[in-house]
């Protein structure tokens, strides 16, 4: 691979990392403002009287579904925070065991010469 191509690569692959980015906070985002909708909607449900038959400690405090966006939202963030951790880990242990690899090989070899 010649060095523009490394370029046009490298610089092709942050552009990727960007979208990426950008997509989790805007997910990030639109989660958090389903939430406050949910929220604002519980409670004005809450004020008109329709939840008054039901005791406060049996109503929900959160709406399933906001439940679910939070969690969705948390999971997608994590994975990108985590990237790059996870990127790095896997690096190394293929260094590793590469380096193992070789040493078994290498103490295999010199077994064979004697």
């Amino acid at each position: 691979m010649d060095t523009r191509a490394r370029k046009k690569a490298a610089k092709e692959k942050k552009r990727r990392e960007k979208r990426r980015r950008e997509k989790a906070a805007e997910t990030i985002g639109t989660a958090l403002d389903h939430l406050e909708w949910d929220l604002n909607q519980a409670v004005r449900v809450k004020e008109q009287g329709r939840m008054a038959e039901i005791p406060d400690w049996e109503q929900p405090h959160f709406p399933e579904e906001s439940l679910k966006r939070i969690y969705a939202a948390a999971k997608s963030r994590g994975r990108v925070v985590l990237a790059d951790f996870t990127k790095k880990l896997n690096h190394h242990l293929n260094r590793d065991i590469r380096r193992l690899h070789d040493y078994y090989e290498t103490i295999a070899g010199e077994i064979q010469k004697r």
